[in-house]
């Protein structure tokens, strides 16, 4: 009978240091969100994205990944003497990230003017070609061969970084200038698509653990007098 009663006490004060939740039934998508403020490129962000821990199957994973971006393109023939023609002044943006590779997001704005497909610039002079905004998003899908990384209790590592660029195009004796200052933002979705149940462990709420805590001590307490009593006997 002591031993029996050593274990119901030991059991109690395990009971009250552990807690699971259930957080979603099959079949069923997780789904995480990582937001980046706007920030000038180019930039590099990290992030930790949570491993799904489940009794069941992962059946795919989707990455979105969606880019806000603007520019602002200007330019100015720095030469005394010549003209310059400009055909295009382009300005690119590459995403990439550590899991997925490369993407391109491109805003395409090719400066045509006159019906002649260019805009001249005199010597020392100038010329804005404005300010551009685009929304670029892109869908990355992984099947079964490819999620083993995303199984686990514990976090996998990516970085999503940022290259500009500029495509221009110019003609003439002139020296064109190109200024180029562009801006973005982030928003990173993870979308575990998965059949089973989800678990995550949890830490009981002080209330519960405390109850849990308490309740063993009265189990070890009343084993300990039990012990005693049958001592003096």
């Amino acid at each position: 009978m002591k031993r029996i009663t050593r274990i119901v006490a030991i059991t109690v004060l395990a009971i009250g240091t552990m807690a699971v939740s259930v957080i979603a039934g099959p079949p069923g998508v997780v789904t995480q969100t990582f937001s980046f403020a706007t920030a000038s490129t180019d930039w590099t962000n990290s992030l930790a994205i949570q491993q799904i821990n489940l009794i069941g199957t992962l059946n795919s994973v989707t990455i979105i990944e969606t880019i806000d971006w603007s520019t602002y393109l200007a330019g100015t023939n720095t030469d005394s003497i010549a003209n310059v023609k400009v055909t295009k002044d382009q300005a690119e943006l590459q995403i990439y990230d550590s899991i997925t590779g490369p993407s391109t997001a491109l805003i395409d704005q090719s400066i045509g003017y006159n019906n002649n497909g260019g805009v001249t610039l005199l010597p020392n002079t100038g010329h804005v070609f404005g300010n551009y905004f685009s929304t670029n998003s892109f869908t990355y899908n992984y099947g079964p061969g490819q999620i083993a990384a995303f199984v686990g209790g514990g976090v996998l590592p990516l970085q999503v970084y940022t290259w500009t660029g500029n495509n221009l195009s110019s003609s003439g004796g002139g020296t064109f200038i190109n200024t180029q200052n562009t801006a973005a933002n982030l928003e990173v979705q993870v979308l575990y698509n998965y059949s089973g149940t989800v678990i995550v462990p949890s830490v009981p709420e002080p209330s519960t653990g405390i109850l849990f805590g308490i309740g063993g001590l009265i189990c070890c307490a009343w084993a300990w007098r039990r012990k005693a009593a049958s001592s003096t006997i």
